[in-house]
């Protein structure tokens, strides 16, 4: 929600007027937005209009809807303009709509004055008209990304270049062989069928056949230059290849340059080894490049084919298995790559740079890819300026963010042979997606050279030694490692994992809006908005709006929360105290201030330096505290203990100073209850971790009426469990049992678990009772859903009464998995606006701000009921192979009688953990959230924005501070008035948090506080 004063007055004036304007198309905002003197054209609907000392014509007739949303739709906007002096028809003639730049633009005819007093409702790019008469000429735009019909890939496999230059430039991008093979006088082309490692993305075309003969290929004239994004593997396409006897020489093409590396080249046909100088280029123009991958030709000028193959990717290679006495085509060459180099953020700056240039990188962050493809000349080729940074940086970072990965799904063993180069002398390999944090990643980061390429490398394939790769401790058996326990002792054998990454290469043309919606955005939650306040492009997050946990019961203005860090000097919109329940009830909060107590928090170390907590002012400075890595021993285990929580890790032979303590920066920011208190620094490349913490306090403008309690105790022990000689049917081994305590709220962290072998057969294991404590509902138990199986699901809930568990009773693996938080607590959230149509206490609210009757709920138009996502994805530890995900809502599919599925493109994903989370969070917004609220309000209304979260008080219908998160707000400019209409879904913080356990978010339905005249 727009919160600066000056928006905040023109809102509410009196005197809000619309106007449109129309800017050349190259035309760029700036940070204070378009500036009307730079305008072909400024329209408004009454005569008089100036603003920022422009003078606007009436000429509008009438302005349509403006639409706005996070969805896959488009932005857009359209207007009617008055014709009957003919300057519309003549500039129409003369200049042309099409293609130029619209803002729809709100002011105050007496208070907007400068470029910053006025609210961008929509920008975009116009259309071309459809009709014109004398009378009028209406104009439509559309949202800057479906306006401009850029596709990807962008070169064929052809002779000509795209730009028109000759073969003899050395910046010629066209392919005059394709492929030329030297064996006499026979020229040959191979078919080579789609789908498999080319058709990465499954696309596949119907060709004509005709009977006219060719010695090429018809698919020569289909055929893209891959565009590859993150990590990838990708099989060649020979551009000329040659058989000289025992060997076959090639020149062949792999995908777009400039491109980082590529390495663990193979063939496809096992009697074919890469042997000699491999001569790699990176696809850079010609004569640059890395030293020794300069985009060149290959010494030997004899060789086929040769040339510069500018911005190309490719090698020159010889591969031995020939008879020398016959001729054989060349065997496919198929390689793990680093894709493009991209811009990226550096020190708070991210600018548009050539893909060669210094300042370009390879990523796997998805933020970075979409950036890329909006500005690169190649694509969308939008001003740098178009880009709101500040989004961008936050959605980088947000992507880059850690977690604990219990899956160990990314664990693949490949057999060490001549096929698989790179010097390796283990039995065995394994490959792990790029979004593991590796003790290579953390050294990457420090942007060294020599750390960097020895990430790179790693980054395809390591030797397996029997542990787990990284700075972590190892469970045992990687294929069935235990979930991550809560509270007390923490062992963490797990994977650190960065939240969203993004692999995919692009084999077949797609519209470039396409892959941003139906690709790139998949792959970490993403959605474009523009800025009201200059009209940029901003890139974010599906993520949680800020809130806390309780810490204690709220019954006063005082308010103790878990994470308070988000109000630090922000106070604007309101707080709902417990949403989604009965008691909810909302505040402004007047106050914010961390805790005292934080300079008191336990940080110790095993072997490491520590200086503890202190500097909290009980205000807005927080405690601070650090621990300085000393020299790690291999395989002596370091131990970190941060709030009563270990934090255990054992370094490997190759970690440091620095790389261990990048993990315990990782571990602190990745643990799901220590994230919720402190929040860890560090500069990579450094031996300091700075831990500074969050919880404190906020102040209410009133105390509330409702009971708001404090969190339940995290059980303390594990149950009492025995293996009695009574009849069962359990197969023999090791069984894990624990319990939660519920409430209505949510549940506490899982109790220590209680082991017992089951030893022999005609077994089962007896449960003791347990006794909740007081104000919980109730016990949901958990156990293994087979033996040896740490990853506990849930089997039973009830009163904590004593019982048995034979195989009938143990879960599925699809059953409900034991909770990451306790959140038996208040949940304290921040929304933007109370939304109601009428003055109620609950709401806070003193007056209406929302029209009356404008309330409409459900909405079963505005989304599919789907109850299973088939979520499809690249396996990087199954060579890449395409994989289905399907996640299913049972008891939804049970209700109605039918599978409503939908379909995602995930290909960008290239592991299970990732495509897990993303499966599950969209099938929570498909099922969980599946319920809308629409309405319409104007005045400070007008400030809210897509994607922001505001609590619903429908008295009519007795719902109170119903939290919604506005995906879609409709502008309507009727005589003068300017109104907004909304549409709305429901909303819950652990929709977007990476949780994948069970949600349920309630309507809840309560007493009407006003008389309901019905």
């Amino acid at each position: 929600m727009i919160t600066d004063s000056a928006l905040q007055a023109v809102s509410v004036a009196t005197d809000k007027s619309v106007v449109v304007e129309f800017y050349d198309v190259d035309q760029a905002p700036t940070d204070d937005g378009f500036d009307p003197a730079d305008a072909l054209k400024l329209f408004a609907l009454t005569v008089g209009i100036t603003f920022a000392g422009e003078a606007y014509t009436r000429k509008i007739r009438s302005i349509g809807s403006v639409r706005r949303t996070t969805a896959e739709g488009s932005d857009s906007a359209q207007v009617t303009l008055d014709n009957l002096d003919r300057e519309v028809s003549q500039f129409e003639f003369a200049t042309g709509f099409e293609g130029l730049i619209m803002v729809v633009r709100l002011i105050s005819r007496s208070l907007s004055t400068k470029l910053d007093e006025s609210i961008y409702l929509f920008t975009g790019r116009c259309e071309k008209p459809t009709s014109g008469s004398r009378e009028s000429v209406s104009v439509t735009a559309k949202g800057i990304l479906h306006s401009t019909k850029a596709e990807l890939p962008r070169r064929k496999f052809q002779k000509d270049d795209p730009d028109g230059r000759l073969p003899s430039d050395h910046d010629y991008q066209g392919f005059p062989y394709m492929p030329q093979v030297n064996a006499g006088t026979t020229v040959y082309s191979a078919r080579l069928k789609r789908g498999g490692l080319l058709g990465l993305l499954g696309f596949k075309k119907t060709r004509t056949k005709t009977l006219v003969y060719s010695s090429f290929s018809d698919l020569d004239a289909e055929k893209y230059l891959p565009v590859a994004l993150g990590r990838v593997q990708v099989v060649g396409t020979h551009l000329g290849y040659a058989d000289v006897g025992t060997s076959v020489r090639m020149a062949t093409a792999f995908m777009e340059g400039a491109i980082e590396y590529f390495d663990s080249y193979r063939t496809d046909d096992v009697r074919f080894s890469i042997t000699g100088t491999v001569h790699k280029r990176f696809g850079y123009p010609p004569d640059l490049g890395p030293t020794p991958y300069e985009q060149i030709p290959v010494p030997t000028t004899s060789w086929i084919a040769n040339g510069y193959y500018a911005r190309t990717a490719m090698f020159f290679c010889e591969a031995a298995g020939t008879s020398i006495d016959q001729v054989d085509p060349a065997p496919h060459i198929i390689i793990i790559a680093l894709g493009l180099r991209v811009p990226v953020p550096i020190s708070g700056t991210w600018t548009t740079v050539d893909t060669w240039h210094a300042d370009a990188k390879w990523s796997d962050n998805p933020a970075a890819h979409v950036r890329y493809l909006l500005t690169s000349p190649d694509y969308y080729n939008l001003d740098d300026n178009w880009m709101d940074d500040a989004t961008f940086i936050e959605s980088y970072d947000h992507n880059d963010q850690y977690f604990f990965d219990e899956s160990f799904t990314d664990i693949i063993f490949t057999p060490d042979n001549a096929n698989f180069t790179g010097g390796d002398t283990e039995l065995n390999r394994f490959l792990l997606s790029t979004g593991v944090a590796t003790p290579e990643w953390f050294e990457y980061l420090n942007d060294d050279k020599t750390a960097a390429e020895t990430f790179l490398k790693t980054a395809f394939s390591e030797p397996y030694s029997g542990s787990i790769p990284g700075s972590v401790a190892s469970p045992g058996d990687p294929t069935d490692p235990p979930d991550l326990p809560g509270g007390g002792s923490v062992s963490l054998g797990y994977y650190l994992r960065r939240r969203y990454t993004s692999n995919i290469v692009f084999t077949e043309q797609i519209k470039l809006v396409d892959a941003l919606h139906d690709v790139l955005f998949v792959s970490a939650r993403l959605y474009m908005s523009q800025n009201p306040r200059n009209g940029r492009l901003r890139l974010k997050n599906k993520k949680p709006a800020d809130f806390g946990l309780g810490t204690a019961a709220i019954s006063t203005t005082s308010c103790a929360i878990d994470d308070v860090s988000a109000w630090i000097g922000d106070l604007h919109g309101y707080v709902v105290l417990d949403p989604n329940t009965a008691n909810s009830e909302a505040r402004a909060v007047t106050a914010a201030a961390y805790s005292s107590a934080q300079n008191s928090v336990t940080l110790t170390a095993s072997e490491d330096t520590v200086v503890g907590f202190s500097g909290c002012d009980g205000a807005s400075t927080p405690a601070t505290a650090t621990v300085t890595i000393i020299t790690p021993t291999p395989l002596t285990a370091k131990t970190v203990t941060l709030d009563g929580i270990d934090i255990s890790f054992r370094p490997g032979a190759i970690d440091t100073e620095a790389t261990c303590a990048g993990f315990l920066y990782a571990a602190i920011n990745a643990h799901p209850m220590l994230k919720r208190r402190f929040v860890a620094d560090w500069t990579p490349g450094g031996a300091v971790v700075t831990i500074t913490g969050k919880f404190g306090t906020l102040t209410l403008d009133s105390a509330p009426a409702l009971s708001h309690v404090a969190p339940l105790g995290n059980p303390g022990s594990g149950p009492s469990v025995s293996a009695p000689t009574a009849t069962g049917s359990l197969d023999p081994g090791v069984y894990h049992v624990g319990y939660t305590e519920y409430t209505a709220r949510g549940e506490t962290i899982i109790s220590p678990l209680s082991t017992i072998t089951i030893s022999g057969s005609n077994k089962r294991i007896s449960v003791a009772a347990v006794t909740p404590s007081g104000g919980a509902t109730g016990i949901n138990w958990y156990c293994s859903p087979g033996p040896g199986s740490f990853k506990l699901r849930r089997y039973k809930t009830n009163d904590g009464s004593a019982h048995t568990i034979d195989l009938a009773d143990l879960p599925l693996q699809t059953s409900q998995i034991k909770p990451d938080l306790n959140r038996t607590g208040t949940e304290v959230l921040r929304v933007e606006a109370l939304v109601t149509d009428r003055s109620l206490a609950r709401s806070g609210t003193q007056r209406a701000n929302a029209l009356i009757g404008s309330f409409r709920w459900k909405l079963g138009d505005q989304a599919k009921a789907v109850n299973r996502v088939d979520f499809k994805f690249r396996d990087s530890t199954q060579d890449f192979r395409l994989v289905e995900l399907r996640l299913r809502d049972d008891a939804h599919i049970a209700k109605i009688k039918k599978i409503n599925n939908v379909e995602v493109n995930g290909q960008a994903v290239d592991n299970w953990n990732q495509a897990y989370r993303l499966a599950a969070g969209m099938l929570a917004e498909y099922r969980d959230a599946d319920f809308f609220y629409e309405w319409e309000s104007d005045n400070e209304a007008l400030l809210l924005e897509e994607g922001d979260v505001v609590a619903i008080t429908d008295d009519g219908a007795e719902v109170f501070n119903l939290p919604v998160r506005i995906e879609s707000i409709e502008y309507q400019n009727t005589d003068g008035f300017v109104k907004a209409v909304f549409r709305a879904r429901l909303y819950t913080s652990t929709l977007y948090d990476d949780s994948v356990a069970e949600r349920n978010i309630p309507v809840v339905i309560d007493a009407s506080e006003t008389t309901d005249f019905v």
